[in-house]
Parts: structure tokens; C-alpha cells; sequence
């Protein structure tokens, strides 16, 4: 029979065609103009009131004032979209069926039953009518007469008319092309030529061209490759970067330059030159230095940049219209170099294996110093500077209630640990509202446990690490609030230390009372020892902020650091009473230890400073350095590293970089982890960060790292991970070492969001050594299947030789 193939004429099959394309379409086209809400448990969390936060919401809002008219908008184009598809789908229910069956009795106008006379009479009436010959005749309905009554008269034509429904037999399927039919005329073929090139001979070509030639530009992570050879050059040239130098890289990049400058939404205005030099001359950046004469970081947009990130860690205030929109496209695209920076020390560290002598092999102060750029930047805030100012409302000036002779508090997770009355008394001159706003900002504080296991993929004892061999670690994370860990013991083991050391001095009147009297004793210490000075005062973004120099991570100097000498004063009286009040913190520090494994110690390991920061970075800000070891010493009471545990995990705490490693932890202070759950991949939304001062909605970010802390070396390069909402987990490589040996790795998980918040594992592995095998025995057992499988080739051929020798035999005993 075949097929015939016809255009569409009256347009049945291409509405059918058009509906199911269109139904494809628009289903993706819904998901994402559907308008979302956000899920409740984010709109409580993001409670906070303070004016910072406030200030950014009517920022976003600025940055989107026709919001609410574009929801609008979508849900318009929705419904008008859905009702054309109904249209659709009501005008193809409603096509007449262009089929008709074949029916010989209609053509001729005679009635089923008819007789074959009255068949043969109407047929020569309606010939005659219809015949060519005459006038008014029509050539196609005689045939179609004709055949209708040869269908009936006709004993083969009737057969094939009763079983196929067509008296000549079978009829070729027809099948309908979802085109018009007007598209191969010859009246409009030209013009269909034309349109054809134009789309595919010049739109197309031009189209992938021009995303071709844009792409070749950049690398994976949206950087130019240009600014990733310049960044790989800088980092290739020192082992050990500090942060100030890392910043001041990135004010190099050329995506701040004219060409590509306004890709990132980054202006060059005429008003930039006045308002630069009044904000460089203001004296609100102290950190600032434009002394550098090498191209590309003397250049005008380099400067610009470099004055925008100085601006945005001291928390200045800039023009809402000039300035504070570039800082807010420079601060949007930072996190793009930051990350390719991550990925250009990977790639630093694989060719220094190759050529030692070309490059250096970067140390895991500068990974982790790139890690802390992004803290700062989100939380606008110096490394050497207190973590407390991440929360709400804390100024500088505030900190010195935060270490008296009975409390050394420095992190966020130690003032969360601390009783409610406690915390109401260290801040008791914030509001009851601003107070909430921090308790606000705790709650949606992460609080993250670690789960290791370490394994060898393809040995038959995969728990058996031998040397050189491919270690896999399945890491387990559980994230949970900072409230909800602390309501679970920690501030039960916080509450009764605090009664243990209010109890330990006879005859004390009431904590609050006793810490007030003894604050405001500090205070006025302070103030005679700096000539009547009074600290100087920080605010938020919309005033000046200059921390005391000098100072560490608390915010105080470093009249804490025991073993050095402190600073001069004028008064003998002042040095007493600061030496009294570092004994009565050793003390308290050592009570806090004995009351609960989940209090942080201050040992005397705790109390040795991070040994140097890099030779290329003493020299540059040794003043810097100092304080910053002198921050940490102070913070050594609220950080202590994991115990000797083998391969699983076990209770993770969270420390502060910089702090050195205590490996004389006892192993009772572990608990067993328990079994490790299963792959579960999770989308890349995690929980929002408290960042008042990044121009957008921040998302919580972590990576997840191996390092040999001793050697300052990173073994598994960082992983970048998105969504750590409640439970995720992911894998980890690297090579065990060449010899056998005990090797201790710390597995690390760095949060990108808030200062100094990071989590550690320590992890032991026994080494041992691989099974040497010589060449004779690695292919024993081959030979011996090679020789056992001729040894059957040769028997199969004997025993053919002899049945054939027996056959010849035969044959010639019958011959």
C-alpha cells in the first residue's frame, strides 16, 4: 500500500502540533515565573532590628522599587499564557474530522437497498448530467460516479470495497505534515529561502560566535583569564600571604578596569576624584596605602577598589548615590576571585611538585588567610579584630565588659554559653529590644558537628591504609542552631561554672553587683593609665570607626598575655592591678576546664602565640603581627584542639585560627560518633547570614579541607559547599604518605560568612606498609593459567590426532 505524504491545508495537525509544543514550553516557563514564598522558618530567623540590618532591607528595596508591580506582571503573563493553551486546546477539540468514508449508495444518491436496475438507471441519469462532454459537465464527479458504480455492479470492486472500504484495494496511509502548505508553493518558495538563511546562515552563526568569543575570556568561576595569569603570578612568588596583601591583589583585577568595568556595574563618575581624596584625607583609613607604583595596582581603578574594601572593613559610610553602589558591585564579584584564588594556589601547589625551583608551594596560612578575606569582607570587620562585633549593637568600645577578673569571653559561642542573666549583665546597657536582636542573631547562628571516616576504595580491607595509597574520608556534617546547642548542656556546664566561681570568693555580694563594681574599678584603671583618655567610639556604617591600635581579637591590649612584659603606664598601681586581674583569669580559666569537657581550656600550651606569620610579611606590619598573636594567646582559653581518635569522629568544638594544636588531650573527653548516613546532596540553599553590611541576601557557605597542621601543609584542596541546610555529606581524597608511619591530619570546615568560626577534626592514621611483590610472583598465577591452558590445547590435539590416525587405519582396513 505505501504512504502519502501531504502538507496541511485546512490546519487540523499543525494545531495539534502546536499545542504539544507549546505545552512544553510553558511548563518551564511556569516554574520559574511562578511567584515563591520565602519558607516561614527564614522569615524567623531574619528578626533582627538592628539599624544595619534595617538600612540594607530599604537598600534591597531601592535596588528593586517595582517588586511588587513585577509579581504582578508575572502572574498576569501566567494566566494570559495558560488561557492561550486552553484556547489551543478547545480549537483542536472542536476541528471537524477531515476522514469521510468511502460510500458508493451516496455518490449515486440511491438508497442502501437499492436494486441493481434502479442502480444502473440513476447512474446513466447522473452520467448524462455530469459528463464532460456536455456543458456544465464536471470531469471529477463522473469518475466519481463511475467508480462508485462499478463498486457495486463489479463482483472484485465490490469485494474490495466491503473489506478495505475503497473499491480499488488498499489505499497507501496518509500522513499529515504540521506545515502549511503555502511554505512549498512556488510563489513563495524565495521567499522561504531567504528567511531560511537569515535565520540559519547569519543568525545562528552570529549568535554562537559573539557567546563564543565572550566565553574564551573568562574562566570557570566568571573571572577573566587574564586576571587569573596576573593572580597566579602573585601567589606563585611567596609560600606564606597575609590577608592585608591578599586584599591588595584583588584590587588588581582587571574586571575594575574600563573594558569590563561596567559588566560588574562598576561607574567611573567625574565626583569620584573629590569624594575619593575627601574619604583618603578624612583619617577613617588608617590601613589604607597607595604608595604602590607598579602597574596594574597604580592605576586610578585600582586605587578605587583598594579605598572601597578599606572603606567597607572600617565600616565607613559612603554616597548613596556614587560610591556605596560601586563598593556594592565590588563587594558582589569579590567572591568570584576568592574563589579562583582557592583554585590558583591548587594549581601553584601541583607545579611546584613538578618544579620546585619555579614556584613556591603556598603554606595553609595563605588557603586559610584567602578563607578569611571573605569573613571579613562579608562582616566588614579586620581579622584582628573581635568576633563579638559580628553581633548587633557591640561597639569597640563595649568589649572591655567582656573580660573581667571572673570571665574571658571572645567568641560568639562563649557569650551564647553564658546564662541569660549573665549575658543581660554583660550588655546591660543595651535595650530590651536591641538585646532580642542578639538573641535573634544566636538563633540563627550555625553550630555544626563533624563525622569522619576514613576508608581505601577497592582493597579488600578497605579500612587498611597502606603507604601511597588513596585515602577516602565520608564526612558527615549536622548543622544546627547556636541556641539549640547551647540549650542542650553547654549552658547548663556555663551556668555552673559561673556559680563555682562566684562561690569561690567568701563573703561576694551578687554576681551583677560584684561584676559592675569590679567594671567600672577596670574602667577607671583604664582611663588613668591612658592620661584621662576615654576609648575612642565605633559605629555602624553610618558613622566613623577606628578600633584602638594595638589591639587584639578581644578588643582589649595585651596587659592579658602572660610571660610578656605589658604595656607602660604612668601609674605602678595600674600594672598591679592588671597582673591580679591575669591570675584571677588563669584561675577561673582552670575551674572552667575541670567543670565540663565542653568549656574551652587555657593550658599552658594554649598560652604559646602562633609562631610567624611569613617572612614577607614581618617587615611589612610587624605592629600587626604583634597584636595579632596577642589576640590569640588571649583566646587560647576559649579553644582547644581534638583528641587522638583513630578514624571516627567524635564531638567537634568550635576554635579560632591562629590557635596552636594541644595534642595532650585525653581521650575521655570523646564521645563515639555514631553511623554514617548515607550520600544526600542537597539544593544550594543552606540559611541566611547575619551580614549587615554586604549588599545582598548571604547564604551560608563552608569549605571542607584536610590539612597537616604541624607542617602548616593543605593535603585535600578546599571543597566549596552550598547546602548544608540540616544534614549533608561528601567525600574527600588525597595520598597517604610514601613511608609507614603515624600521621595526625585535621579535618577542617571554615565558614566564608563569620569571623573566626571554624570547625576541626582530628584524625590519626596508621601508615603501613605496602605489600612488596616481585615481578616473578605478580604473574605466578597467570603463568600457571597459561601453562595449564596449553596443557589442554595440546591433550585436545593428541587426542585429535589419534582418533584421525585411528579413522586412516580403518579406511585402509576396508580398502
Amino acid at each position: 500500500a505505501g504512504a502519502k505524504l501531504e502538507y496541511d491545508d485546512n490546519g487540523s495537525t499543525f494545531f495539534y502540533f502546536l499545542v504539544s509544543f507549546y505545552g512544553i514550553v510553558l511548563l518551564p516557563v511556569t516554574y520559574f515565573l511562578i511567584p515563591r514564598r520565602k519558607d516561614d522558618g527564614d522569615k524567623k530567623k531574619q528578626v533582627c532590628q538592628c539599624e544595619p540590618c534595617r538600612r540594607k532591607k530599604v537598600l534591597l528595596e531601592e535596588q528593586n522599587p517595582h517588586g511588587a508591580l513585577k509579581q504582578l506582571l508575572r502572574i498576569v503573563s501566567l494566566v494570559i499564557l495558560w488561557g492561550i493553551l486552553f484556547l489551543l486546546v478547545y480549537k483542536v477539540l472542536t476541528l471537524e474530522t477531515t476522514y469521510e468514508e468511502y460510500d458508493p449508495f451516496a455518490i449515486l444518491q440511491v438508497d442502501s437497498g437499492a436494486s441493481p436496475i434502479e442502480i444502473r438507471k440513476q447512474y446513466r441519469h447522473l452520467s448524462k448530467l455530469y459528463h464532460p462532454d456536455k456543458d456544465g459537465g464536471n470531469q471529477e464527479k463522473f469518475m466519481q460516479i463511475a467508480k462508485a458504480y462499478e463498486a457495486l455492479t463489479d463482483e472484485v470492486s465490490r469485494e474490495n470495497w466491503e473489506k478495505y472500504g475503497n473499491p480499488d484495494g488498499p489505499r497507501a496511509m496518509e500522513f499529515g505534515i504540521a506545515l502549511p502548505s503555502w511554505i512549498v508553493e512556488r510563489k513563495n518558495s524565495m521567499w522561504v529561502i531567504v528567511l531560511y538563511m537569515l535565520v540559519f546562515m547569519v543568525g545562528l552563526p552570529v549568535l554562537v560566535g559573539g557567546w563564543w568569543y565572550r566565553s574564551i575570556k573568562y574562566g570557570s568561576t566568571n573571572v577573566l583569564i587574564d586576571t587569573s595569569k596576573l593572580l597566579f603570578f602573585l601567589m606563585s612568588k611567596s609560600s606564606n600571604i597575609a590577608t592585608k596583601k591578599l586584599l591588595f591583589m584583588l584590587t588588581g583585577s582587571l574586571e575594575f578596569g574600563k573594558p569590563h568595568a561596567k559588566i560588574i556595574g562598576l561607574k567611573e563618575r567625574p565626583s569620584d576624584d573629590q569624594e575619593l581624596n575627601e574619604l583618603v584625607h578624612s583619617g577613617k583609613l588608617p590601613q589604607l596605602n597607595l604608595k604602590m607604583k607598579e602597574s596594574p595596582f597604580s592605576t586610578p581603578h585600582a586605587c578605587k577598589v583598594q579605598i572601597l574594601l578599606n572603606a567597607q572593613l572600617e565600616r565607613v559610610s559612603l554616597p548613596a548615590s556614587t560610591l556605596l553602589k560601586d563598593q556594592n558591585a565590588v563587594l558582589k564579584f569579590i567572591p568570584h576571585l576568592l574563589n579562583e584564588m582557592l583554585n590558583l594556589l591548587n594549581q601553584v601547589s601541583m607545579v611546584h611538585q613538578y618544579e620546585p625551583r619555579r614556584v613556591q608551594e603556598p603554606s595553609l596560612d595563605t588557603y586559610e588567610n584567602v578563607m578569611k578575606c571573605s569573613q571579613m569582607l562579608v562582616q566588614a570587620l579586620w581579622d584582628r579584630q573581635s568576633p563579638l562585633l559580628q553581633l548587633p549593637h557591640i561597639l569597640p568600645d563595649q568589649l572591655r565588659h567582656f573580660k573581667t577578673r571572673k570571665r574571658n569571653i571572645v567568641t560568639v559561642e562563649q557569650f551564647a554559653a553564658l546564662p541569660d542573666s549573665d549575658r543581660k549583665q554583660i550588655v546591660r546597657s543595651l535595650s530590651d529590644e536591641e538585646y532580642s536582636d542578639i538573641i535573634a542573631v544566636f538563633a540563627s547562628f550555625p553550630y555544626v558537628e563533624v563525622q569522619v571516616e576514613s576508608h581505601v576504595k577497592g582493597d579488600d580491607n578497605d579500612h587498611k591504609i597502606t603507604a601511597s595509597s588513596w585515602v577516602t574520608l565520608s564526612v558527615t556534617l549536622r548543622r544546627k542552631g547556636l541556641l539549640d546547642h547551647v540549650g542542650t548542656g553547654v549552658s547548663e556546664t556555663a551556668n555552673t561554672t559561673t556559680t563555682d566561681s562566684t562561690k569561690s570568693e567568701p563573703g561576694a555580694d551578687e554576681p551583677g553587683e560584684e561584676e559592675a563594681k569590679q567594671e567600672e574599678e577596670e574602667s577607671a584603671q583604664d582611663e588613668g593609665t591612658k592620661s584621662g583618655k576615654a576609648p575612642p567610639k565605633g559605629s555602624g556604617r553610618g558613622g566613623d570607626k577606628a578600633p584602638p591600635k594595638g589591639s587584639g581579637r578581644g578588643g582589649d591590649k595585651k596587659k592579658y598575655k602572660k610571660g610578656k612584659k605589658p604595656q607602660q603606664n604612668k601609674k605602678k598601681g595600674a600594672k598591679k592591678a592588671r597582673k591580679g586581674k591575669v591570675e584571677k583569669t588563669n584561675e577561673t580559666a582552670k575551674e572552667e576546664v575541670t567543670s565540663s569537657k565542653n568549656e574551652v581550656s587555657k593550658g599552658k600550651k594554649s598560652q604559646k602565640g602562633e609562631k610567624g606569620k611569613g617572612e614577607d610579611d614581618k617587615d611589612e606590619d610587624s605592629r600587626s603581627d604583634d597584636d595579632e598573636k596577642d589576640g590569640r594567646e588571649r583566646s587560647s582559653s576559649c579553644s582547644k584542639e581534638s583528641g587522638e581518635e583513630g578514624e571516627t569522629g567524635g564531638q567537634i568544638y568550635p576554635v579560632r585560627l591562629g590557635d596552636e594544636e594541644d595534642e595532650d588531650v585525653d581521650e575521655d573527653d570523646w564521645r563515639p560518633t555514631t553511623k554514617q548516613k548515607k550520600l544526600d546532596q542537597q539544593d544550594k540553599k543552606s540559611h541566611p547570614v547575619h551580614a549587615p553590611f554586604f549588599p545582598e541576601d548571604k547564604q551560608e557557605l563552608w569549605w571542607l579541607y584536610v590539612a597537616d597542621k604541624k607542617k602548616r601543609k593543605m593535603i585535600s584542596p578546599p571543597q566549596r559547599m552550598s547546602g548544608l541546610r540540616d544534614e549533608f555529606s561528601t567525600e574527600l581524597n588525597f595520598q597517604a604518605p610514601e613511608k609507614p608511619c603515624v600521621i595526625r591530619y585535621t579535618v577542617i570546615l571554615m565558614s566564608d560568612s563569620y569571623m573566626d568560626l571554624f570547625y576541626q577534626k582530628e584524625l590519626k592514621l596508621d601508615v603501613e606498609e605496602a605489600c612488596e611483590v616481585s615481578g616473578k610472583e605478580q604473574w605466578k598465577e597467570l603463568e600457571e593459567e597459561e601453562e595449564q591452558e596449553e596443557a589442554i590445547e595440546e591433550s585436545g590435539e593428541d587426542e585429535n590426532s589419534e582418533s584421525e590416525s585411528d579413522a586412516d587405519s580403518h579406511s585402509h582396513g576396508d580398502d
